[in-house]
């Protein structure tokens, strides 16, 4: 999909639109989607049913880079739960031994020293992330189908409008955990314009996704330990407001948000890493005194950091600096004086940081990635209220080169961490420090490592908040009409849909989809049995009794033999909807054993043979083409399920692409013999056994295999290194089943026409090998992968008749 559209609405539509004229035509045989700006121009579809079929899907969230979820039975559900419960419960213990340890460090300086500590207040919530996002709604959009303009971390942990570039036009998303002390209902109070939706250990708590100025106290029933919470706030055009406190068992009423405005940063000068920040620079040694804050630099260029050359690790160049040295400089503005200050740096090679002229900060050698670097106590002290000034210099030395540099106020939890490691063992017990370290580092594998989830990734989608849906006059998202609720297309069925919402669960859903799924698969459902029967019918006889299997409407084609398409219906249901029992009913018929041998009489009758009335000899689509050669060589491997496999690709294939090299994976042998249908699919590069032989476009529903046949097949097969190699393993498999050339000659025609060989014909192959080794001077070994890989090439091995 495009991630970027220019019309976010109609992409959505297009989005939908493909999943509704998918489901139309695959399972029901109706060209739905030609209903999506008028009524069906042939069939009685009025465009009211194709939004009301839309309706199924409108909570739909498409644009999820990963479509996946694990499915798991109840039992591994459970196991799962206890997992992620244990998880939760020991990062919980860690937290809290962690803020005991730190209270007891403040009241100990505070006591022995008679000072006030810079920990005054710490946030109930953890591990604090956010996304911003840039635009106007009327109500909270879903934000996970947009793509976010800036992400980050929260280091102070407290939900902050300053996340935000800018105050209006802005939705954010918040992502943390909240540490609740004990069991028991808490209260939470707000005050926010315009949108406001809080979930909390999956429970709604506050739901307020129109606009306007939104105030009141909600509560919830919470367990002791880590609580994960989500927070979506959006203002389009209003004065900015956000706050949130909570109260309960142990906690008087605190805030979980802090005073800086939407568009204020948190930092003094933040870095350029995510937006170009502006720079004063020179790449000629300037006069003495170059970092003193009244130094004259209108004389030097000015562009956006970060400065360096393109391909030095981790860095985002912005402005190009090829030279030997280069000096910045950046004014910036204090009110209030920071009592530890920290610098998010990047360099390459040698650096030297001035503020208003003291040399804070000077580092040999170079980063291969930005790191925030707390600087000491008195490093602050060169800042005063008022303005100030940045200086910097790098020096390159040798490889690449670049420089970048942002400055911010130490957060409290840094400077307690900083100072607890520094001096615990002096004011507390000793050994404490290494307590301290041994948490720290205890919570943070912790983080870093993932509950594992039991049971099998299935593809699916999931649902985002409950939206109207409305028919599209003219099928323009901008021009919404009447209001419709989720319905089948009345041509085939009046009756209304029966939908239960689930609330509860692993995955409170509309129950919407379904209600669709169910009627779809429904023994009163008028089309689906039709529509699947056919589709069998065709994969075994080349086409369906109904022509045109997407089509059962006017544009498409009437069925040769619709009485017979009805008892196949029939049986379809009648046995359980299993396509193993029709796919037995089929081979086993008359139908399919008979010959494909014409005659006269029946030509002149039937020349397209419309009425079956012998098989039509196909040519094996490309999968059956892969994975037969790959059963007579005896290296199939017949595992089910688990990922994509790559098998290998000639290297002249693989030149071709933009990138040489990347892009495909590389299989064991043994994962490399699977099933064409485990081959994994890339547009751009597919396996040329199969891109060869027609291999379905997986871009869009393909209705029918069309077989062409073209020079490269041949060349494919006789000269490609993938039939090369079966044919290697083919005669293996013929030389230990058969200890003469004779019976090695009649296994091979066995294994690859499903046959028993008549004499005269083993006769002739034998004499064949015989011939390659004495007019082309090959061994036995030799002309035998030379016979199988003309076996292989054969028609009657690659035709069905």
């Amino acid at each position: 999909w495009d991630d970027e559209p220019a019309d976010r609405q109609l992409a959505k539509y297009d989005v939908l639109d493909g999943i509704v004229s998918t489901t139309g035509q695959v399972v029901l045989g109706m060209t739905v989607g030609c209903a999506r700006c008028n009524d069906h121009k042939k069939d009685p579809i009025p465009q009211r049913d194709y939004y009301r079929m839309l309706a199924f899907f409108r909570d739909v969230s498409d644009m999820n880079p990963k479509n996946t979820r694990m499915f798991a039975s109840d039992e591994h559900r459970q196991i799962q739960a206890r997992l992620v419960e244990a998880k939760n419960k020991r990062e919980s213990e860690l937290h809290e031994q962690l803020a005991k340890i730190e209270e007891q460090f403040v009241a100990a300086v505070e006591a022995s020293h008679g000072i006030k500590t810079p920990l005054r207040r710490q946030s109930d919530l953890v591990e604090l992330r956010y996304r911003e996002y840039r635009d106007t709604w009327e109500r909270l959009p879903d934000f996970d189908s947009l793509k976010a303009e800036t992400s980050g971390d929260l280091p102070r942990n407290f939900l902050t409008l300053s996340a935000a570039t800018r105050s209006q036009a802005i939705g954010l998303v918040f992502e943390g955990q909240l540490r609740v002390p004990q069991a028991g209902e808490y209260s939470f109070s707000y005050d926010a314009t315009e949108g406001l939706r809080v979930v909390i250990a999956g429970k709604k708590v506050i739901d307020h996704p129109g606009r306007g100025r939104h105030q009141g106290t909600e509560r919830v029933a919470l367990t002791a330990g880590l609580a994960p919470v989500r927070v979506e706030y959006f203002n389009s055009d209003s004065k900015p407001a956000l706050s949130l406190s909570w109260a309960g068992p142990g906690i008087e009423t605190r805030s979980l948000t802090d005073t800086l405005a939407a568009g204020e940063s948190a930092g003094l000068i933040v870095d350029s890493r995510k937006e170009a920040q502006e720079w004063s620079y020179t790449t000629s040694a300037p006069a003495g005194g170059w970092s003193n804050h009244s130094f004259d630099d209108s004389q030097w260029q000015h562009g956006p950091g970060g400065f360096g050359t393109a391909g030095t690790p981790g860095a985002v160049v912005r402005t190009r600096w090829n030279t030997k040295d280069i000096w910045l400089r950046k004014a910036f503005r204090v009110e209030r004086v920071p009592e530890r200050i920290s610098i998010d740096l990047h360099h390459d090679d040698e650096i030297e940081i001035f503020l208003n002229g003291r040399l804070v900060y000077e580092k040999q050698g170079y980063l291969v990635a930005y790191q925030r670097i707390m600087l000491p106590p008195e490093a602050a002290q060169a800042l005063v209220a008022g303005d100030n000034v940045l200086a910097v210099h790098c020096h390159q030395t040798t490889g690449g080169q670049y420089v970048d540099v942002g400055l911010a106020p130490t957060t409290d939890r840094e400077i307690i961490r900083a100072l607890l490691l520094e001096q615990a063992d002096q004011v507390l017990a000793a050994g404490t420090s290494a307590k301290y370290k041994s948490l720290v580092d205890q919570l943070e594998a912790s983080r870093n490592r993932q509950a594992t989830e039991l049971g099998t990734e299935i593809m699916c989608v999931t649902e985002r908040g409950r939206e109207k849906t409305h028919v599209l006059i003219r099928g323009n998202p901008g021009a919404p009409g009447d209001a419709v609720e989720p319905g089948f297309p009345l041509v085939l069925t009046s009756a209304a849909p029966v939908i239960q919402e689930r609330t509860s669960g692993l995955e409170p859903t509309s129950g919407k989809r379904r209600a669709l799924a169910e009627w779809l698969t429904s023994p009163e459902n008028p089309v689906t049995p039709r529509v699947m029967a056919n589709r069998i019918w065709q994969f075994h006889f080349g086409r369906g009794i109904v022509p045109t299997p997407n089509d059962f409407g006017k544009l498409g084609e009437a069925p040769t033999h619709p009485e017979l398409l009805d008892w196949l219906a029939g049986e379809f249901v009648r046995r359980g909807w299993r396509m193993k029992e029709m796919h037995k009913l089929l081979m086993l018929s008359n139908a399919y054993r008979m010959s494909s041998r014409a005659s006269e009489a029946g030509l002149e009758r039937d020349p397209a043979n419309r009425l079956f009335w012998r098989f039509n000899m196909r040519r094996l689509a490309a999968e059956e083409v892969r994975d037969s050669i790959l059963v007579v060589s005896g290296t199939l491997n017949l595992k089910s399920g688990g990922p994509g496999v790559f098998p290998p690709i000639p290297k002249a294939v693989l030149a071709g692409q933009s990138v040489p090299g990347q892009g495909w994976g590389n299989s064991p042998p043994d994962e490399a013999s699977r099933r064409s249908v485990y081959v994994h699919v890339k547009r751009s590069l597919l396996v040329p056994i199969l891109s060869q032989h027609d291999v379905a476009d997986t871009d869009s529903s393909c209705a029918a295999r069309f077989t062409t046949t073209v020079p490269t097949q041949a060349l494919g097969m006789l000269n490609g290194e993938f039939t090369n190699e079966q044919a290697r393993k083919l005669a293996e498999r013929l030389e230990k089943d058969a200890d003469s050339l004779l019976g090695q000659i009649a296994r091979g025609i066995r294994l690859t026409t499903s046959r028993q060989p008549s004499d005269k014909e083993v006769k002739a192959d034998v004499e064949f090998v015989k011939t390659l080794q004495s007019n082309s001077g090959m061994n036995a070994h030799q002309a035998l992968v030379q016979y199988c890989l003309l076996l292989l090439n054969a028609n009657e091995f690659v035709y069905l008749d």
